[in-house]
């Protein structure tokens, strides 16, 4: 399905109704049987051999194919498919397309074309307003040359890259960014081993966290400023002086001293994603997406303004036992009015009295039947009551639920780039002054103010907020009075990118399971030479030369956790890899973790002068079993250190097995020692035999009154070791132009 070539697809089957009025095969495969006829009647397990009815087999110059491998029998008068017995459908496999061996050819691409992601990805049209890579993205100009305004264009579409290795590609579709080895040379040998992960970015999704960035798919800083040959369309000579440049020559650096000007454009590339300025006037086929800013984490892992759409959600959730109820059960309180016709509308019903409580509509939506929500405070205190029911029947004691409306996940916008003249302008985010020159401050009502807002939920009645029956997971979500043209009050609850932005400054998290505020994080090891795995556990070039004395070989297997909140990315390893580490380690997997009680029960050891909150690496192997000792090769540890002592003589290791009972690890030699400075926490290098829980402890402490201001101690509030980033606070009103 992936690799098939789609360019093969042939119109087989004239029963087979139409999609959309069209007899497209890729929409007649994609939409029409796989999508509409197969997944969307529940028929999941035949999704995969839906391509077979429309692939052309024969693939020669010579013609198509007279049959597909597989019929799915359709009756052409009711447009159907036809069903067995058992209401599966009917497939009639033709035999004679199989060869003398009794074997078939399928037509493969080596990289998936862009409507092979597409099939998949399809969502992103009203997500992200993107759609695809394909021809839609080419750049349409008129007859006098100028730019078509069209959302889904991307500037990049038909460009040539050439990479570090010297190889050369047209940008044409996905691959271009996203797969493993598309610039590899032609002539070289095929790595059988190859990683077949996808280069995902950060994703939004909570889905293999531990992918993310790892490594990255291609950036804009990186084909920008940070290539071998890097694309900068102006001539400059790095992306600060072509921003600084066109700004000037515009007129909108007015005002600011000549000195400060790179100062001022730095500050913009360091707080503000190349995204948030280059992708503007998206749409959702055809209407205008309500986009929304909000900081997150990006591949260097600094906080920048980032594009969103924010899709916000609701659940309902009993206070008292914490369990979120499923469709399944809320659909249970609901019943359709016409149990033949869905449109007719449907009713709540207690499960307890048995008795209506209100009618709501109903659409059939993927094959099912969906009820909408009650339209007043009374219908609302009724289907509460049904939920409250329906869980104290169950067992559930003193149930009590609640409506709670999150952002369960927002979809980051980050296809279908603009040229310079599409993008933001400064008086998109900033006010003018009296002297005609651009404030340093954020406008109300610019895209990253108070104005640039979006409506949650229209409210019946306020009392439903104020009782608490329904809740905000957000904290930039608010009830909001609004006066209407007629004088009338209506009461919403919203979001305005101006809160956003304040709350997401100290939490980057895109999704409520908040894969920035994790204090567990887990993934594979990488293989790499010791230079890159130096620079993948962020460790100074200076100490590579030490590294490679203790680990004595320059291939290496590490880890080191690319996402959780700060302190869980301080910790790191990095394992010598030779015959035997290479047979192990591809199958285990590591788990970073911060230990909230380590610290008390390190003292209640006799342990103290803490430099460093106590964080722990785990192993796993391939049934998810811990394992101790991984091997008897060389292994350092990377350990996160809050102070500025360089003697290693008065810097020691606290180690436990399992967190509660701590001594302090006299076996492990300490090999280098990196300061806590201004800017970044320093760490400890250390040579251990074993994996478990550590902190870092300094003597030196000792000496020092906890109370002196300038000790920088552990925090047991989850934001010490590489919080440096939320501290910055975020003076909306005051400027975007300081640098931290």
């Amino acid at each position: 399905m992936c690799h098939t070539d789609f360019g093969q697809l042939q119109d087989y089957n004239a029963d087979q109704p139409s999609y959309g009025g069209a007899r497209k095969p890729l929409d007649l495969y994609t939409r029409g049987l796989r999508q509409s006829a197969l997944i969307g009647k529940g028929f999941y397990r035949y999704g995969s051999t839906a391509v077979f009815q429309h692939l052309d087999l024969d693939g020669s110059e010579e013609g198509v194919a007279e049959k597909p491998l597989v019929d799915f029998n359709w009756d052409a008068e009711s447009g159907k498919m036809t069903l067995d017995s058992t209401g599966q459908p009917l497939l009639t496999w033709n035999e004679d397309v199989f060869n003398e061996s009794r074997k078939v050819v399928i037509p493969m691409l080596r990289f998936p074309g862009n409507d092979n992601c597409m099939m998949c990805h399809r969502t992103s049209n009203s997500r992200r307003g993107f759609y695809g890579f394909g021809e839609s993205s080419e750049a349409v100009y008129d007859e006098d040359g100028i730019l078509e305004e069209d959302y889904q264009d991307d500037v990049h579409k038909g460009k040539t890259w050439v990479t570090d290795n010297g190889e050369e590609r047209q940008i044409e579709n996905c691959n271009s960014c996203h797969s493993r080895e598309y610039f590899r040379p032609v002539g070289s040998n095929t790595d059988l081993d190859a990683n077949h992960n996808f280069l995902k970015g950060n994703s939004d999704m909570d889905v293999r966290n531990d992918l993310d960035n790892g490594p990255n798919a291609t950036t804009c800083s990186y084909c920008h400023d940070e290539a071998k040959n890097p694309v900068i369309p102006s001539g400059q000579a790095d992306m600060l002086s072509a921003h600084r440049e066109l700004w000037k020559n515009s007129g909108d650096m007015k005002g600011y001293l000549a000195s400060n000007l790179d100062k001022v454009t730095q500050t913009h590339l360091d707080v503000v994603s190349c995204q948030a300025c280059h992708i503007t006037n998206k749409k959702s086929y055809g209407k205008p997406i309500n986009t929304l800013y909000r900081y997150r984490s990006d591949s260097d892992n600094k906080l920048r303004i980032t594009p969103y759409n924010a899709k916000p959600r609701y659940v309902w959730k009993d206070q008292t036992s914490g369990h979120v109820l499923s469709r399944t059960e809320r659909n249970s309180v609901f019943e359709q009015i016409d149990p033949q016709d869905c449109s007719e509308g449907g009713r709540i019903v207690d499960p307890v009295t048995k008795q209506e409580v209100a009618t709501v509509t109903a659409s059939v939506s993927h094959g099912s039947c969906r009820y909408g929500d009650p339209q007043s405070y009374d219908e609302y205190v009724g289907l509460k009551k049904a939920y409250d029911g329906l869980l104290s029947s169950a067992g559930y004691k003193e149930s009590d639920t609640v409506l709670i409306w999150g952002e369960m996940n927002n979809y980051v916008i980050s296809h279908n780039t603009r040229p310079s003249p599409q993008a933001l302008q400064c008086g998109e985010c900033h006010n003018k002054k009296q002297n005609d020159s651009f404030s340093a401050l954020i406008s109300e009502d610019g895209v990253l103010g108070s104005a640039n807002s979006k409506v949650v939920m229209e409210l019946p009645d306020r009392r439903l907020v104020d009782e608490g029956i329904i809740q905000m997971a957000q904290p930039y979500m608010k009830m909001q009075e609004q006066t209407q043209e007629d004088g009338s009050t209506k009461y919403v609850i919203s979001q305005n990118v101006r809160d956003i932005l304040g709350q997401t400054k100290f939490d980057g998290s895109m999704t409520v399971l908040g894969a920035d505020r994790a204090i567990v994080a887990a993934g594979e090891m990488k293989k790499a030479s010791l230079s890159e795995a130096v620079d993948g556990t962020n460790v100074e070039t200076t100490h590579q030369s030490t590294l490679a004395n203790t680990l004595k070989s320059d291939n290496v297997f590490y880890y080191r956790a690319n996402y959780g909140e700060p302190r869980v990315r301080e910790i790191a390893v990095i394992l010598q890899a030779n015959d035997q580490s290479e047979r192990v380690y591809p199958s285990y997997r590591v788990k970073a973790m911060y230990n909230e009680n380590g610290l008390e029960k390190a003292k209640q050891s006799g342990l103290n002068n803490f430099a460093s909150d106590a964080l722990a690496l785990t192993f796993l192997n391939s049934n998810s079993q811990v394992v101790d000792t991984p091997a008897n090769e060389p292994m350092v540890v990377r350990l996160p250190y809050l102070q500025q002592n360089t003697d290693k003589e008065r810097i020691s290791i606290g180690y436990s097995v399992n967190g509660e009972s701590w001594n302090e690890l006299s076996a492990a030699e300490i090999i280098a020692v990196e300061p806590k400075t201004e800017n970044s926490n320093g760490y400890v290098l250390a040579e251990v035999d074993r994996i478990g829980h550590f902190v870092v402890m300094d003597q030196a402490l000792s000496a020092r009154s906890s109370t002196d201001s300038d000790t920088a101690q552990p925090s047991s509030s989850g934001k010490s070791g590489g919080a440096i980033i939320y501290l910055l606070p975020l003076l909306l009103g005051v400027s975007l132009l300081r640098r931290k």
